[in-house]
């Protein structure tokens, strides 16, 4: 398992949406913060796979996003990184 940092934010809607900036493109939502972070989990696994099926780097760095006008919780999560096969 790796930690990645994360940051979570609620929306208008009540949603919670949850994103990994080192992971491109890796974002998640849920009802709560909680179902957020365990969806963005999956999504981390998911994206890691097809970054390494595709020879791409697994992470990138990356500034963390801004959200005007949202509380950003800054969190960590972890998530397996894929083995070559």
């Amino acid at each position: 398992m790796t930690t990645f940092k994360v940051i979570a934010y609620e929306c208008e809607d009540r949603w919670w949406v949850a994103e990994s900036p080192s992971v491109p493109g890796c974002v998640s939502q849920g009802t709560s913060r909680e179902e957020a972070l365990e969806n963005l989990k999956t999504a981390l696994s998911d994206c890691l796979s097809v970054r390494a099926e595709c020879g791409m780097p697994l992470t990138v760095e990356a500034e963390e996003p801004a959200v005007p006008g949202r509380e950003i919780h800054r969190l960590e999560v972890e998530a397996p990184i894929p083995t070559p096969d």
